[in-house]
């Protein structure tokens, strides 16, 4: 398999008219300030961003809040719908599997948020995005990304959010895990009113994996890459030094172009 499950683009594709309304209060502009700031503490110039699996496009609109000339991506044409909708113009939105990741161009921050490489089934995968991420890197470039940690898949709930003429249902249950490494299941209902007043529902899921902190390294030296900063990720978008499985929900990691050889070793040892 070259890429992830077409199930998991497939189930974004049909939950995607709704999914604004599952993350409204999701603190985009918080998260992506604090994003900036890191990047910019770590040798950040530029101001050219690429938005790897941007979903909706909300991460990317706050690039774009943020000064970027930012381009898009997402391996769902549904997502990329809704995200070039919103965003109206202010950005080049491609469809694009993040483990096929064409050469966009040259780029200062290549950003891939909202635990998306929790959405690729083994360490191999996720370095071969890393690795395409690398790709598109200008000199000195940056790359941002973040993953679940094992507390966010132990302390899940069910959510109902709606909005009058859409409910969505999310189900907490399958998405908990109780050990490191596990795969643990993104299960949702979208209920949309019809015009003869009665509803139609629309179920999707897919498979999510968890990868232990400890891993990651390795990982990203595998694509070619070196940590240069971990942050954990509090409630709202904040970010503090370090990251703890049991402490924080996500892990944001900050990347650059790793300047030594080993490449392929790594990549064998995660394979």
């Amino acid at each position: 398999m070259s890429g992830p499950a077409p199930s998991i683009a497939h189930g974004y594709d049909s939950v995607a008219p709704a999914y604004d309304l599952l993350t409204a209060g999701y603190a985009y502009g918080t998260w992506l300030r604090g994003i900036d700031r890191l990047a910019r503490d770590h040798g950040l110039r530029g101001g050219r961003a690429l938005d790897v699996a941007c979903g909706t496009g909300k991460s990317l609109e706050a690039l774009l809040d943020l000064g970027y000339d930012a381009v898009g991506c997402d391996g769902s044409c549904g997502m990329v719908a809704v995200a070039r909708r919103k965003l109206a113009g202010r950005a080049d939105v491609q469809v694009a599997d993040m483990c096929e990741l064409p050469v966009y161009g040259s780029f200062d921050l290549v950003t891939c948020l909202d635990d998306a490489l929790n959405h690729l089934p083994s360490g191999t995968h996720v370095a071969r995005a890393l690795k395409a991420m690398s790709a598109n890197l200008a000199p000195n470039g940056l790359v941002a990304f973040d993953v679940n940690t094992l507390s966010a898949y132990r302390d899940v709930g069910d959510r109902i959010v709606e909005d009058g003429e859409r409910i969505v249902l999310w189900h907490g249950g399958a998405a908990r895990l109780d050990r490191p490494g596990g795969r643990a299941e993104v299960a949702m209902d979208v209920l949309s009113r019809r015009d003869d007043g009665l509803w139609r529902r629309t179920s999707a899921s897919w498979g999510h994996w968890h990868y232990p902190l400890g891993c990651i390294r390795a990982l990203v030296r595998a694509a070619g890459l070196t940590v240069v900063a971990v942050r954990g990720q509090l409630v709202g978008g904040r970010l503090e030094p370090g990251a703890d499985e049991e402490r924080h929900h996500k892990a944001v990691f900050l990347a650059r172009l790793e300047r030594s050889e080993g490449r392929d070793d790594a990549l064998a040892a995660v394979d």
